[in-house]
Order: C-alpha cells, then sequence, then structure tokens
C-alpha cells in the first residue's frame, strides 16, 4: 500500500488556519497572500497558525488534544505541533511557528487535529507566499541625476526656477533584475555636516510598470527642507513583503536652492561718463543710437521673477518700460526716449515681479540729460531750383518749395514747426507759421520734411533784404521746442 494512501482525508467540518499577522492584501500580478516581513523575521514574535475552535461546546471530559501543522499536503513535514489539555481556552487556538520553518515560496498551510478520543482530522489549507528574498540593485547602483545638478554644478535657485524643470529634480533609478509589483523605492536625502536626513518614497511599482524606468521626484520643497550645502543621496528598495535591499552607491550633491532677499540697487546708464552713482550727467552726443540701462550685478532676484526696467517717470513725454529677459541686465532704450529728457532730469530704475504677486522697485538713478548742440541740427532749405538769393518772379504759384533734412534722434514721435518771417513794404516784421506742430512720417524720418512757403506771404516780404526760415522740433510732445539754425535768404524782386 502506498504512503499516499495512510494521508488523511480532509474533514469537510475543519475550516482553513489562518495567519497572524495576516497575509497582504493581494495585488495584480503579486504573490497570492504575501507574508509581511514581520511575520516571521522577529524570532521574539513569531507567526501565529491560528485555527477556529471545532467544537461547539467544548468537552468535560479529560484527556488532551493535539494539532499538527504541515506544509503542502506532506503530512510529515510538520512545522509545528502542541498539545493541550482539555479544557482548551476559546484563545488558545494557535501554534507560534518559527522562521526557520517557512521556506520561500508558496505553501499552502494544513493541520491534523487528533482529540481526546484518538480521533484524527485533517483540515482544509491555507495558501501563503513567504518571500525572503531581499531585492538586488544594479550593479552600477547610483542615482541618475541630470547631469546640470551633478558636481562641478549645483543644485541651483535657477535650476528649480526654470518652467521645464517645475521647482524639481528628477532622479532615475538604475534598472535591477527582481524589480516586482509592490516594490517601493526609498530614498534618503542626507546631510553629512550632521547627519540629518529625511526619507523619499516612491509609489508602489504596479504589474504595468515594474519594468519601467523609477523615476524619483525630488521636490524643491523637499530641497529647501534641508537646507544648502553639501548633501549625500542613496536609496533601498523594500518589496512588498518589506524585504530591503543594500543601500545604494551614495551621490554626492551641492545645494544652493534657497533664495537670499531679493536685493535691487540702483542701476547705471552705461552712456554716463562718470564713475557710477546715484546720479549722472548725461551727454545726448553719446546717445546717439540710444542708451543702455544696465542692472548692477550685485541686484539679486531670479529666474521666475519678471523684470522690468522704467526709464523716466511713468506718465511723462519719452518714458518707457522695457522687460529685462533672463540671462541679461542690459536694455536698450531708444533715442527718441532719451530727447524727450533734453534739458531735463529724470529717474531711472527696474522693478522686480516675483511670482507671487509682489514687486520691488529698485532704488532710482537720477539722469540730468544735457541739452543737445543746436549747432548740431540742420537748418532748413530751399528746393531747387531755388537757391539764394530767391527771386520773386521765380516763385510759382503753388509757393516757395523747402525742405528740412532729418535730424539725430528724429522719429514719428516728433512734432516740427516751420516759420517764415521777414519785414513788409511798411518795414513791419511779419511771420507765417507753414508747419504747426505737425508730427512726422515715417517717409519723412529718412526723407525729411517738405514745406511750402506762401506765395503770398513771400511776396509781401520787402525785396533785397534776408528773410528767415526757422524749423523747430519737440521731441516730447510740444512740451519743449528746440530751434534749429535758422535759414537767412536773400529776397530778390
Amino acid at each position: 500500500m502506498s504512503a499516499s494512501e495512510f494521508m488523511h482525508q480532509i474533514d469537510p467540518t475543519m475550516t482553513p488556519p489562518w495567519t497572524r499577522p495576516a497575509p497582504l492584501p493581494d495585488v495584480p500580478g503579486g504573490e497570492t497572500n504575501l507574508l509581511p516581513r514581520n511575520a516571521w523575521a522577529d524570532p521574539g514574535n513569531p507567526l501565529r497558525v491560528e485555527f477556529k475552535p471545532w467544537y461547539d461546546t467544548p468537552p468535560s471530559d479529560d484527556g488532551t488534544e493535539r494539532v499538527d501543522v504541515f506544509l503542502d499536503d506532506n503530512e510529515t513535514d510538520i512545522i509545528g505541533t502542541r498539545t493541550w489539555p482539555l479544557p482548551m481556552d476559546p484563545a488558545d487556538y494557535f501554534i507560534e511557528i518559527a522562521a526557520g520553518k517557512l521556506p520561500q515560496g508558496e505553501h499552502q498551510i494544513s493541520f491534523i487535529m487528533e482529540n481526546f478520543q484518538g480521533v484524527s482530522a485533517r483540515s482544509h489549507p491555507f495558501t501563503v507566499t513567504i518571500d525572503k528574498q531581499a531585492p538586488l540593485l544594479n550593479a552600477s547602483s547610483e542615482l541618475i541625476f541630470p547631469a546640470e545638478v551633478r558636481p562641478p554644478n549645483s543644485i541651483d535657485i535657477d535650476y528649480l526656477a526654470r518652467p521645464e524643470n517645475n521647482d524639481q529634480v528628477i532622479a532615475t533609478v538604475p534598472a535591477y533584475t527582481t524589480a516586482a509589483p509592490g516594490d517601493v523605492v526609498i530614498a534618503t536625502w542626507k546631510n553629512p555636516a550632521n547627519s540629518a536626513s529625511q526619507e523619499l518614497r516612491s509609489q508602489p511599482l504596479t504589474h504595468l510598470n515594474y519594468n519601467d524606468p523609477v523615476k524619483l521626484t525630488f521636490t524643491g520643497e523637499f530641497i529647501r527642507a534641508m537646507g544648502d550645502g553639501p548633501r549625500v543621496v542613496f536609496y533601498r528598495v523594500e518589496d512588498r513583503a518589506s524585504n530591503p535591499s543594500a543601500e545604494s552607491t551614495p551621490v554626492d550633491l551641492d545645494v544652493a536652492a534657497i533664495r537670499p532677499p531679493r536685493f535691487a540697487p540702483n542701476p547705471w546708464v552705461l552712456e554716463i561718463e562718470d564713475d557710477p552713482s546715484d546720479w549722472g550727467p548725461l551727454d545726448p552726443l553719446n546717445a546717439l543710437n540710444g542708451v543702455t540701462v544696465r542692472i548692477p550685478d550685485k541686484a539679486v532676484y531670479f529666474r521666475d521673477d519678471r523684470v522690468e526696467v522704467q526709464f523716466g517717470e511713468p506718465g511723462t513725454a519719452g518714458e518707457i518700460t522695457v522687460p529685462v529677459p533672463w540671462g541679461t541686465k542690459e536694455v536698450k532704450i531708444p533715442p527718441e526716449n532719451v530727447a524727450a529728457y533734453f534739458k531735463k532730469s529724470m529717474l531711472v530704475n527696474y522693478i522686480i515681479y516675483p511670482p507671487e504677486g509682489s514687486n520691488k522697485p529698485s532704488d532710482f538713478l537720477e539722469v540730468a540729460v544735457r541739452e543737445f548742440p543746436p549747432a548740431r541740427f540742420s537748418p532748413p532749405q530751399l528746393v531747387s531750383p531755388h537757391s539764394d538769393p530767391v527771386f520773386k518772379s521765380a516763385i510759382s504759384d503753388s509757393g516757395l518749395p523747402a525742405h528740412q533734412r532729418t535730424w539725430n534722434f528724429i522719429s514719428t514721435r516728433s512734432l516740427i514747426t516751420i516759420t517764415v518771417s521777414g519785414r513788409d513794404q511798411g518795414n513791419v516784421t511779419r511771420s507765417r507759421t507753414v508747419l504747426n506742430k505737425e508730427p512726422v512720417t515715417l517717409a519723412q524720418m529718412t526723407g525729411g520734411v517738405p514745406a511750402t512757403l506762401p506765395k503770398d506771404f513771400m511776396m509781401s516780404l520787402k525785396s533785397d533784404e534776408r528773410f528767415k526760415v526757422l524749423t523747430q522740433v519737440s521731441f516730447d510732445d510740444g512740451e519743449s521746442w528746440f530751434p534749429f539754425p535758422e535759414l537767412t535768404p536773400m529776397l530778390r524782386s
């Protein structure tokens, strides 16, 4: 007769045992009824195999009852046994199993109960999985950080502030062959100077992603909470049963992520010849192509701040606001904006706008803009075929054509007035405005401004005397006017 014929048949009244602690909840792709590591790892708290009492009413007879716990349908592979004297306490239906009796793998736990009368009954089995194998890291286990933050670089404010980095640093865990659903990567961010540390846990791997590279996201908040300075980062992997791997090879990082207070000293205009200070005279001859406003290097602001240069007081003619792109501390101010402040003092500063919506204006630079030398402007001129002298007999009915050549700082913001004057037959000085505060057009910026001196006015002037043609230009919307050198041709009959 074979050995199997001596095996006990399952007694339908004997329910399966269970364990304390209970198995972990099953996950897709994971082991069935996986026991947590604390079910067997602590010798002082061995695994309990518990049973449902097999009597509705415990017998009052003298005697003992015995239970043998075995694995995998092998009644001879007894991993725990216990004998109780009757009557049994309802809280005493368990056997403790030593860790050495719990081999790696999936197993069925069953028991045979022999009652006080010597009758045996076998239970239904209870399936558990025991995992004692720790995850095995890649031989090259260092976390893979972006090259931009590895020494000699650092995790700095600018890196975190870049929109594409979203105030975080992402590191990749090197692939390891034992990856499985339920694995968790636990990174340690440590300050070697004082051994302070904090941990970052990944989400558990699933059956859908456990073969994908594991990414760890260190947020700016996490990084800043540990302060600036040298840091060491390493990790371990814990499987679903909480078996820990060895620690990875550490990575050395330098952190400079905490923002100092913003600092906004006054800007400077590079075309001012004096040493930088809080005041400076500007020679317009140095500003023919505009000026450059520079924010000093000692200013402190950050990539995600918005910065604007304010040239001139808001609301005044010529004022302009210019954004300062990250990566430069200089902006160009067009010449026409400078011209609006000829013979005036004006203020220049910049404003820092942090992301949260506040603002920090810088100190002001006061700039005294000198007058542009009048002699550098060209006088108006007569248009061919007319020249000096002008003959009344040659003036057509449409008038005497004149022309104002272009000038430094000309723009469509410029206003121009042209006046002709002279003495009439009664020696009374008369004048006629032929252009009155006319805005310069785009075409006139390169071709000059035409004007016509009316024939009737010219004919009313006294012959054999000089008349005057005067151009005046305003660069500040008519608030002030700058005369050009006069044209004084002779008028003949």
